[in-house]
């Protein structure tokens, strides 16, 4: 059995282990705020938790309608005796039918105890909602409260009983804290990585991606339009001439790809690339020119023609794209000399960030050491101070008869 207690929906949860299942028994529905909810090996049960496992959901009118029970006592971590109001341990079990045989409290901050079940029939468990007929808030242990007789039974004045309320108040936050630090540090790395290689990106330039791919291409259309129009010199067929003519605009429309978008705005950052597209340009205006004199040349000397004026922008293309490749290549090895040395700073970034987190968490450790043992101190005092005032109580008592 589980019990955890929640600031808002849930107050106390209760898992209940280690029995054999049964059918559940509808209770009343729960109007109010849940502060008790139940999972587990129960019987009755009025709701179901957010994974779906069937749950007792107890609010404060629920719990004051099967509970009442009154215990006044002296605690640990009471100057004077204190009247508490709650449901049972006893009365749980009944009304949720429990089978299990143990449970585990859970306290806001994810503290958990084992505790018996037979603890709730026999130890006079009581699971407090009022204490000194007032509700108690989160800062006074509330919403509620697990107390036990500690006056009427001197048995329960141990640390094993006295750990179970009062473990469920204390718990060092350092595993949170530790995954803050952790994670802000993360952040830290990732805000720096992302800077720097935004910067990098600034300095380097965007590697040429489909430049020397577009290049490589107007390159290889226009060696096809060469080899048409040599073989329609040759045969002066009306099936060539046709070809050479398709292929003429197919090197045509290569050349509007280079003057747009991201590739214009590389070539015009190269002018002797830039030179280079313009001599293209000015060459597929002299081959439109041959080509309307066809009638009058005829087929195999207007390939003829074609095929001078295509000829001084051969070597051109070559230098082009011998050129772009030069530079992608220039462009990666130097983001990737940019990326290196990113990497070396976030190394070193990363071990001074380790370096100051270790010595934090050290720090923290050795206070939520020294802190632990001043509370186990404070509570070996707190028993012993409690032993000798119900001593002196006895001895009163004695000493009046």
């Amino acid at each position: 059995m589980s019990l955890k207690r929640r600031v808002a929906s849930a107050a106390l949860l209760l898992g209940l282990c280690i029995g054999g299942w049964q059918p559940a028994v509808a209770l009343p529905p729960a109007e109010g705020a849940v502060l008790l909810e139940v999972t587990g090996t129960i019987g009755a049960t009025n709701g179901s938790t957010a994974t779906g496992e069937p749950a007792a959901k107890l609010d404060l009118s629920l719990l004051e309608r099967f509970g009442g029970t009154v215990l006044t006592t002296d605690t640990p971590w009471t100057e004077a005796p204190v009247t508490f109001e709650g449901m049972s341990g006893a009365q749980l079990l009944a009304l949720l039918e429990v089978t299990g045989q143990s449970a585990t409290a859970i306290a806001l901050n994810d503290y958990r105890v084992e505790i018996p079940v037979s603890d709730f029939r026999e130890a006079g468990l009581l699971i407090a909602y009022k204490r000194d007929g007032k509700s108690m808030p989160v800062r006074e242990n509330g919403p509620l409260w697990i107390v036990f007789p500690y006056s009427q039974r001197a048995d329960l004045n141990t640390n094993a009983y006295q750990a179970r309320p009062g473990g469920l108040r204390h718990k060092g936050g350092l595993p949170a804290l530790l995954a803050l630090l952790v994670g802000a540090a993360l952040g830290a790395l990732a805000i720096l990585f992302a800077h720097a290689l935004n910067e990098i990106n600034k300095e380097v330039g965007d590697p040429p991606d489909n430049l020397r791919w577009a290049v490589s291409d107007l390159e290889h259309e226009f060696l096809r339009l060469r080899l048409a129009s040599e073989r329609t010199a040759q045969s002066g067929s009306a099936a060539d001439f046709q070809a050479l003519k398709l292929r003429l605009d197919i090197f045509a429309s290569r050349i509007p790809i280079l003057q747009v978008g991201t590739f214009r705005r590389k070539l015009d950052e190269r002018p002797d690339l830039a030179a280079i597209l313009a001599q293209a340009e000015a060459t597929l205006a002299r081959a439109d020119e041959v080509l309307l004199q066809a009638e009058t040349l005829g087929r195999r000397q207007t390939a003829q023609a074609l095929s001078q004026a295509l000829e001084p922008l051969a070597p051109a293309l070559r230098r082009m794209t011998v050129r772009v490749g030069q530079l992608e290549s220039q462009q990666q090895a130097d983001y990737q000399t940019e990326m290196q040395r990113l990497l070396v700073l976030i190394v070193l970034v990363f071990i001074v960030l380790a370096a100051g987190v270790l010595a934090f968490v050290v720090l923290l450790w050795l206070q939520h050491r020294r802190l632990s043992q001043s509370n186990a101190s404070l509570s070996r005092l707190s028993h012993e101070l409690f032993q000798a005032n119900q001593t002196k109580s006895r001895f009163l008592a004695n000493m009046s008869h």
